[in-house]
């Protein structure tokens, strides 16, 4: 209660007269605490989510007693702090930007991951050489030709350096060892068969 216990031990009468808190100080020492609170779990625990722009495709956070993320598409900004207006088949909600995921399916990337091989490569124009075709299809998704072989003989040459392995006997004594994908060789214990 802002007063010094009363023991045996001598004290000045003073000194047990009841204190008065200074309460600014109180409160600036709270409001010190909170502020080095926030700062460390902003730091470690948050990150900002991406803007979204109007046009943009989404999901929506499933409501209680759904799972399904519904498809959206960001309508605008709403005026409270990280929320939009979004229009879920007909209908414009608010959502809260933690509520809104990218959708990757419908968004350019989606796109273009989906339609790489459909897409037709823009023909260069002979009359200028120098300029580069900005849409391309993916190379990426193109295969190496690595087992292409021009000359017949040439492929039957690395045919005949395959080694097949046989199974015979010597493989029965050594059926205990084997070696996994890392390289490690394992040894199957050793029981005793009465």
């Amino acid at each position: 209660m802002g007063s010094r216990l009363r023991t045996i031990l001598p004290i000045a009468r003073g000194l047990l007269e009841p204190e008065e808190y200074n309460m600014q100080d109180i409160k600036a020492r709270m409001k010190y605490s909170k502020e080095q609170q926030e700062y460390y779990y902003d730091r470690q625990c948050t990150k900002e989510l991406l803007p979204l722009r109007p046009g943009d495709h989404v999901r929506v956070k499933p409501e209680p007693g759904s799972k399904e993320w519904r498809a959206a598409t960001v309508v605008q900004q709403h005026a409270s702090p990280r929320s939009y207006v979004v229009d879920v088949g007909g209908r414009r909600i608010r959502r809260n930007r933690v509520a809104l995921r990218t959708d990757t399916s419908r968004s350019h990337v989606g796109f273009w991951k989906r339609h790489a091989n459909s897409i037709p490569e823009p023909e260069p124009d002979p009359g200028n050489p120098h300029v580069v075709p900005t849409l391309q299809a993916s190379t990426h998704m193109k295969r190496p030709a690595q087992d292409h072989h021009p000359d017949p003989p040439a492929a039957q040459e690395n045919l005949t350096q395959v080694v097949i392995p046989s199974f015979g006997a010597a493989d029965t004594k050594d059926s205990a060892q084997y070696t996994t994908r890392s390289g490690r060789q394992v040894k199957k214990p050793v029981k005793l068969d009465l």
